[in-house]
Formats: structure tokens, C-alpha cells, sequence
């Protein structure tokens, strides 16, 4: 990740640098102001005719984001005054600087940030800036040669931080960019140190990636690096005559300065600190062999740190163990969190933290909720009494029958002609029995009487069958299934199912009960019922049954678990499906929410590591 924001940042830079479209030019540059200048969440750029205007916005950031109310009147009121203007509120800091040159007044740069104070390294991005604006040409160009040296000044500080974006290890970028800016200087050494525990301590030297051997020159170092960190602000040191920049000379301390010039040679150190924040920030020491320094790269000396600091310190930052970032950010959380200010955070912070503790220590009822339908207690099943064809049909499913109710008809004509015959054929035996015993013919009598009886019986078949003929509703219910409507005339083989009814006075409620979840679930407890048909009412329902086979059902294991419906039978019909929710007991909110990905830690922990 880290690597993919420094390449990021190289991008822009490189944009910076080579684009020919202005509106690029500016996107790019209010894009970088905004990433180097602290936590920005607003930005504008205000450019116009100098003096006259009319001013507008060409720029904002985020892009395309009109600024807020407060920054929009501070940008006013520091044209207004042209001079810069810095806001401090618990809303946020704001700060804004006119762009002036050479008495013109040109727009104003403004940016909001998070923090209630304006962070000290936005000013002097934002000088940066300016100087684009300016070395780009779009404005003041009659400059002349004064817009040239700063053009150059800016050209050797963005090639400066594109050594140290492109090199890919931190100590790399430190050595080439040292090495290269002593090039650039006249510099005899350049050396670079970050700021540790209170103290700065040496990091890079320029000519030289290997200084295991130079301790008494990195102790003289850091000596006068913390020297001029010590003081905060640059140090100027001639071996003729010690000064420091901008301050009375009796103030200045240079004896570690001194020091070092005295032991290791040079003629003129100049050192230069910069700073990011209390635990971030550094000192370039410069070192020239020459009595005189010249103006331009001593400028250039004093104005690179603030920038390449940073850049540098990033790219430090980016390549630290991903412990001891991690350690660093909680820190700084912590300090906002226990530091003056932030009030908007603490507050959230408070608020984070009782909701926090009201879901671990809170309870509710724990549910298992399935898939649920409801079946009728008793199934019943009208079968084909035997071969046959269709030959009426008075009910279809969804219809409610009363018992005894007809629901179809057989064919019986056949039947019919049986019975018929097998009467004839009783009638005909008796009289055969009749006249053998005119006769007096006991043997002819049994056998004729034998036959009545076989006939009789054959009859009383037929008419079995003839009545079995009319399927009846065995009890008052619903036709589930079956419907002959659309099968008059055609064939039935015995035992063939025609209709399933089911009885409207009790219920079962199949619940399809996921396997994560089947071990909750206990016989005798209880829970509720809503069907997509009555989304508004809730059916209480118990448990009574627990089959112990799966069934694999959309990618998962589910097991058949039957509940009885205690209320509302006469509101439901077989066939509804629904959701149901079976109470286990009083659990932790926390665990409620949780358990699922628990359980799914502890399996792949089982899987993977063993544990």
C-alpha cells in the first residue's frame, strides 16, 4: 500500500513538472498543496485580472466541492486586507493567503483543516505554491529575470524530490537526494537527521553510503544538528564570523557549530531545521570548503528543507514495520483523544465506547430462524380403488370438502354390466337348485345351491366395486392436491393417488433448521410463526420433533425440525410457507451478532492451523 502512494505522489509531481495544460497544471498543484500541507478538507484557488477581477474560483479541493461558508469569507476579507489571515474554531482552522506580486493583487489561496489550529507546515507550502503559480508564467511575467531565478530555484528543488519519490528504500532516497543537492549547492558534504526521542540523530551523509567508520563526524554532527533543532530556526556558522539568520547575534549558539568546523575542516556550515510535528522533524546541515557562500544556493539551501523534509520523513514513515506504524497511529489517536481539543472526536469516542459496552454487556433472547411451512397433521390420500377411467370430477385442489362429500367418479358401466351377470347367474343357480329338488336330487341340489352362493358372492364384489366407484372425502378438509377435471376418460391403474386432502382443525409447522444452528435447538421450546401471506400476525409454535437426517438444501445442510401451531388455526391453510424463530434463551447481544463468524474463526483456524 505504501509503495503505491509514493508511486502515486511521483505521478503528480511528474505532472507538476511536465504538463502543458493549465487546467491540469492547477488540478495538480491544489491536489499536492492539499496532500503536503497537513490534514486540508477544503481548498479553493481564487484567480482573476490583477487588481479588477473579476475573481473566481479555478480550483477546489475536493475536486469539484464548492468550499464552506467560513473559508469563502476568511478568502474575502484577506484580499480585502491583502495580507494573510488564519482562523482557529473547533470546526476546524482556516487558513488564507493572497496572491501578491509585485503590488498586484493576483487572487487568494485558502484551505480548511481538521484540527482546531492551522498546521505550521501550511504556510510554507503554500510559499511553495506561489512560487509555481508565479514560475509558471500565467501571471506577472514581466518579472523578467527576478520569475527566472525562481523558476530555477523551484526546478532544482522538484528535481531534488523526484530522486528521493523514485528511489525505492528510504536510506537510498536519503543518499541520492544529499548527494545530489551538495551537487547542486556547491556543497562539500550534506548531511540529513531525524529527530528520535527528543534528540536528532544522524541518518544520511552525502558522498558516502557507508559512515560505520566515521563515528567522531556523526557524534560532531548530531552535536550541532541538535544545536540548531534545539533553537528552532536555521544557524548560520562562518569561521570568520558566527551568526544566525534573522536573529541578534548574541543570541545565536554556535558552539557545536564551531566544533565541528574547527575539527573537521570546513569553512561555512549553515543548519537547517525543519518541522512536521512534535515528534516529526529533522536538520539539513550544509558545508561548504569556501569562505563565501553564494545567495542563490544559500536560498536554495534554506527554502529545500521544509519541502524535503517531509518528502523525505514520508517516505521514512511508509517504509517502517508494519508494527510500529500501526503502534504510531494509535498513539497519535491517543493523544487526540487525551490532548487538548477534538472535541467533535472525543465526543465520538465516548459515544463508540457506551455502545460498545451496551452490546457486550446487554442481553436479548437468542433466535434461530428457519424456513417454515405448513403441512396438515393427517395427509390423506384417495387412491384408485382399482383399474378404471375418469368419468366425472366435482372438486379440484384449493377446494374445501365436507366428508362424504363426492369428489369423482369412475367409470362403472362395466361394473355395472358384472353385477348384472353375476345376478342373472344367482338367479339361474337357484332355480337349478329348485328343480333338482323336485327331482329329488340331493347332489344336483348342493351343487346348484354352491353356485348360488359363488354368484352371490361375485355380486356382492360387483356392487363393492360399484360403489367404490364414487371417490368420497373420507373427512371435512382442504383439497391439497389432485385434480381430474383434465383427465376426464382417461386411465387410472389401482392405487394410484388422485387426491390428498388434509383436515383444517391442527397443523404442523416444518421449520428447514440450518446445521450451524441445529444444536440451539431442543424439543418443547417455543417460538412464533409469520407467514408471507399474514406478515402482520405472529403464530406461536412449539417444538415436538428433531429428525436427525440432512438434507442438502440451496449449498447447505438443513435438518427437518416439525413444530406444532398452538393458536390462530383457523387463519392459516396448509401449503403457507413463512419465517420462523425458535427462542433458545437470554444471550449477549455481542454474541448474538458474532457467533457466526466465531464459529466460522474457529473452523478455519481448525482447518488451517490446527488450533
Amino acid at each position: 500500500m505504501s509503495g503505491d502512494v509514493q508511486e502515486w505522489t511521483t505521478d503528480l509531481w511528474q505532472q507538476l513538472h511536465t504538463t502543458h495544460d493549465d487546467a491540469q497544471f492547477i488540478e495538480v498543484w491544489m491536489h499536492l498543496l492539499a496532500r503536503q500541507a497537513g490534514s486540508v478538507t477544503q481548498g479553493v484557488l481564487v484567480m482573476g485580472e490583477a487588481n479588477s477581477g473579476p475573481f473566481l474560483p479555478v480550483a477546489f479541493w475536493p475536486p469539484q466541492k464548492p468550499c464552506g461558508a467560513a473559508l469563502a469569507a476568511a478568502c474575502e476579507q484577506a484580499m480585502e486586507m491583502r495580507l494573510p489571515l488564519t482562523r482557529q474554531s473547533s470546526a476546524g482552522g482556516v487558513l488564507a493567503v493572497p496572491i501578491i506580486q509585485d503590488m498586484d493583487l493576483l487572487g487568494v489561496v485558502g484551505l480548511g483543516f481538521q484540527q482546531p489550529a492551522v498546521p505550521a507546515q501550511a504556510k510554507l507550502w503554500i510559499q511553495w505554491g506561489l512560487g509555481w503559480l508565479w514560475s509558471r508564467g500565467n501571471h506577472g511575467a514581466e518579472a523578467g529575470s527576478a520569475n527566472s531565478a525562481l523558476n530555477e530555484r523551484l526546478m532544482r528543488a522538484l528535481n531534488l524530490m523526484m530522486s528521493a519519490l523514485e528511489a525505492e528504500k528510504a536510506q537510498d532516497a536519503y543518499q541520492i537526494t544529499l548527494t545530489e543537492a551538495a551537487v547542486e549547492l556547491g556543497c562539500d558534504r550534506v548531511s540529513l537527521g531525524f529527530g528520535k526521542g527528543g534528540m536528532v540523530r544522524f541518518a544520511a551523509l552525502s558522498h558516502s553510503a557507508d559512515f560505520s567508520k566515521k563515528i567522531d563526524l556523526v557524534q560532531d554532527l548530531e552535536a550541532a544538528m541538535n544545536e540548531a533543532a534545539d533553537q528552532g530556526l536555521p544557524v548560520l556558522y562562518r569561521r570568520e564570523k558566527p551568526q544566525q539568520l534573522e536573529q541578534d547575534e548574541s543570541t545565536t549558539v554556535v558552539r557545536e557549530h564551531r566544533a565541528l568546523a574547527q575539527q573537521h575542516g570546513n569553512r561555512v556550515l549553515f543548519s537547517v531545521p525543519f518541522f512536521v510535528s512534535e515528534e516529526q522533524y529533522g536538520v539539513f546541515l550544509y558545508e561548504w570548503s569556501d569562505d563565501e557562500v553564494d545567495a542563490t544556493a544559500q536560498q536554495l539551501a534554506m527554502g529545500l528543507p521544509p519541502i524535503l523534509g517531509r518528502v523525505l520523513l514520508e517516505k521514512r514513515e511508509s517504509q517502517r514495520p508494519l508494527l510500529q506504524r500501526v503502534g504510531k497511529s494509535i498513539g497519535h489517536w491517543l493523544e487526540k483523544l487525551l490532548g487538548a481539543g477534538y472535541v467533535g472526536l472525543k465526543l465520538w469516542f465516548i459515544a463508540l465506547l457506551a455502545t460498545g459496552l451496551f452490546f457486550t454487556l446487554a442481553t436479548g433472547m437468542f433466535r434461530v430462524a428457519a424456513d417454515a411451512k405448513l403441512e396438515g397433521a393427517v395427509q390423506r390420500v384417495v387412491a384408485a380403488p382399482f383399474d378404471g377411467f375418469v368419468a366425472t370430477a366435482s372438486v379440484r385442489a384449493g377446494q374445501y370438502v365436507q366428508e362424504g362429500e363426492l369428489l369423482a367418479t369412475l367409470d362403472d358401466r362395466e361394473i355395472a354390466l358384472e353385477l348384472s351377470r353375476w345376478e342373472n347367474q344367482q338367479i339361474q343357480f337357484l332355480k337349478q337348485a329348485q328343480d333338482a329338488q323336485a327331482q329329488h336330487n340331493s347332489a344336483q341340489v348342493r351343487i346348484a345351491l354352491s353356485q348360488a352362493k359363488q354368484a352371490a358372492a361375485q355380486r356382492d364384489l360387483a356392487q363393492e366395486k360399484l360403489r367404490r366407484a364414487q371417490l368420497t372425502a373420507p373427512f371435512a378438509g382442504l383439497v391439497v392436491r389432485g385434480d381430474l377435471s383434465q383427465r376426464l376418460g382417461s386411465a387410472v391403474q389401482k392405487g394410484e393417488m388422485l387426491f390428498e386432502l388434509a383436515p383444517l382443525a391442527s397443523y404442523r409447522v416444518v421449520l428447514q433448521v440450518e446445521e450451524a444452528d441445529i444444536a440451539q435447538v431442543e424439543s418443547g421450546q417455543q417460538g412464533e410463526l409469520i407467514l408471507t401471506a399474514l406478515p402482520n400476525d405472529r403464530f406461536p409454535i412449539k417444538i415436538n420433533l428433531i429428525t436427525p437426517v440432512a438434507v442438502a438444501d440451496q449449498g447447505t445442510n438443513r435438518f427437518r425440525v416439525e413444530a406444532e401451531l398452538l393458536d390462530g388455526v383457523a387463519l392459516v391453510r396448509p401449503g403457507m410457507e413463512g419465517v420462523g424463530k425458535i427462542e433458545i434463551e437470554e444471550r449477549r447481544l455481542l454474541w448474538i451478532w458474532t457467533r457466526r463468524f466465531v464459529d466460522w474463526l474457529r473452523l478455519k483456524a481448525w482447518t488451517w492451523l490446527g488450533v
